[in-house]
């Protein structure tokens, strides 16, 4: 009921702003302007409701802006002029930033996927299956998210709007928001129209793209590590700036400090997940934990606070402990099945080489899966996959209920297998090419994992350099207190707070947590592998309770 007033007064409004001759120019010369980038950010709709709302909700922010404006030249505030100039543009800022934000995930996602569909649709036509009949099979499969959407609007175009399947993949390359995906439908369609190998052309770019994946892996690697070497410097040299600054200014810094732990850390984070999620190259895996894991978690890191605080008799150390214990709960659950999956992984490529020689014999790809599981053993995960493969082929369904692994690379590869099956295309010459793209895809990922190595040591070590810097200050500032400065330190106020030291634990606490999810992010590609989290947390839980000890000693033995 409350949608469908809602609607009615949305219409009342275009109504009303239609019926005015100014206003019907302005929205249609703003549709016009953003029509391309509502196409390119997937918004097929019309936008000429939105620009009426949106031109409704400018003419209403003039009223506070003309206030804003008569308030700045009373009182001479020359940024509130430019502000009441700004506000009644807002809407329309914020609804272009909108559609380039959807453009981004769309460009995004189509970046990721586009080397495998067109490996998937060089495959099949190789069999003599055109790419929009590709397309087609596209949209019925869960396989390719971001594509099954380019997809679905082909579909529309072809069976609703009647188009035929060339204009169709012409229209649906000119509203694509990424450049080569437009370079492959146009190129398809200019050498469709021309007679020309379109097997050629699609292996030639399946050629081109993998190599670019390669080269965005690297890319990715390094520009990762330049992120997570300046997060390091920044936290640490962020820390002992406000450390010394607090011991000058006190308590008149501790608003900094909580602006630090509150509002900068937490921007940080977000802002490098983003460009992190911006970087890379494909999608790995998909694990989903149960919510009785994450129950679990909770009971364990609730009694291992109430364990912590009943011992250390400090709550922040408590949380620290009960953080760690979530965390190490949490991340064990996710690398148990990160594990079978990767296992199943490994095994691909010998897969793929046996169903290659077999299918040399004459033997499809179900054939010689049945066959493969009766002598050929590869690894326990693997091989209980199979199992149920081979079962379902034996009752006659073959590959058309095939169970999902959580690998996107394993599902995609059983995906093209199950089209060449049904297509009864297939060539060893295919099948040793589908062998090769996905041995280079497992081989880029071990070689940016092994890159990554030194960084993940460094996330590690970074809550106990913290630390020891804290601690370490706080001993010089001790000693100096018991010199004859103490009596000139006293009189101008320098003293350190106690308040400050436990909210600066606090920023080693949030930065090196950070660091760690971070790092999770980068060589994991997601955040749920929380081991190197609990990892971190009880360094620097360890740390907190041995590090001034190790100062103490060391200070000694200088003195």
């Amino acid at each position: 009921m409350k949608r469908k007033n809602m609607c009615s007064l949305e219409a009342k409004l275009c109504a009303l702003v239609l019926k005015n001759n100014l206003l019907k120019k302005i929205v249609f010369f703003l549709d016009k302007r953003l029509s391309s980038d509502a196409l390119k950010a997937g918004c097929y709709n019309s936008t000429i409701k939105k620009q009426c709302i949106l031109l409704i909700i400018s003419l209403i922010l003039l009223i506070p802006s003309f206030t804003l404006l008569l308030i700045a030249i009373l009182n001479s505030l020359y940024f509130l002029i430019v502000l009441s100039f700004i506000l009644p543009l807002m809407p329309q800022a914020i609804f272009y930033a909108y559609l380039k934000n959807l453009m981004a995930k769309r460009s995004n996602g189509l970046r990721k996927e586009l080397p495998y569909f067109t490996l998937y649709i060089a495959t099949l036509q190789s069999a003599g299956i055109p790419l929009h009949m590709s397309l087609y099979k596209v949209a019925r499969s869960n396989t390719f998210k971001s594509i099954r959407k380019e997809a679905m609007v082909f579909l529309r175009d072809v069976r609703l709007l009647g188009k035929d399947p060339l204009s169709a993949l012409d229209a649906l390359a000119k509203n694509s928001p990424y450049k080569q995906f437009q370079d492959l439908l146009y190129g398809y369609t200019s050498i469709y129209k021309s007679g020309g190998d379109l097997v050629r052309y699609l292996h030639e770019k399946v050629k081109d793209y993998f190599k670019e994946l390669r080269f965005q892996w690297k890319m990715f690697v390094e520009r990762s590590m330049d992120l997570g070497e300046s997060l390091t410097a920044f936290f640490t040299v962020s820390i002992m700036i406000i450390l010394l600054a607090s011991l000058i200014l006190s308590k008149g810094f501790i608003p900094m400090i909580i602006l630090l732990n509150f509002i900068i850390l937490p921007v940080a984070f977000i802002l490098s997940l983003m460009l992190i999620e911006s970087l890379i190259p494909e999608n790995i895996f998909y694990i989903s934990i149960s919510k009785e894991h994450i129950l679990l978690s909770l009971a364990l890191s609730l009694t291992f606070f109430i364990i912590t605080n009943y011992v250390l008799n400090d709550y922040l150390l408590a949380i620290v402990a009960a953080l760690s214990t979530f965390a190490l709960s949490y991340g064990i659950t996710y690398k148990l099945k990160e594990k079978t999956l990767r296992d199943i992984e490994n095994g691909l490529p010998k897969l793929l080489r046996d169903i290659t020689e077999f299918r040399k014999l004459g033997f499809t790809p179900a054939q010689a899966i049945v066959r493969l599981v009766t002598f050929r053993k590869y690894n326990k995960n693997l091989d209980k996959y199979l199992n149920k493969v081979a079962m379902n082929i034996r009752a006659g369904l073959g590959f058309r209920e095939l169970p999902k692994t959580g690998s996107w690379l394993f599902d995609y590869t059983m995906f093209i297998l199950r089209e060449i099956e049904e297509s009864g295309g297939g060539t060893p010459a295919i099948l040793e090419n589908l062998t090769q793209h996905v041995s280079d895809v497992m081989q880029f990922r071990r070689e940016a994992r092994s890159s990554l190595r030194l960084y993940e040591i460094l996330a590690y070590i970074t809550p106990l350099i913290l630390i020891f810097s804290l601690f370490l200050t706080l001993k010089l500032i001790s000693l100096v207190s018991f010199s004859e400065i103490a009596l000139l330190l006293s009189s101008l106020g320098i003293t350190l707070e106690k308040s400050i030291i436990s909210m600066l634990k606090i920023t080693i606490i949030e930065a090196s947590l950070i660091l760690s999810l971070l790092t999770s992010k980068i060589i994991d590609l997601t955040l749920k592998n929380t081991l190197r989290a609990s990892i971190v947390l009880l360094v620097s839980l360890i740390s907190f309770l041995i590090v001034p000890s190790i100062v103490d000693m060391l200070v000694k033995a200088t003195i």
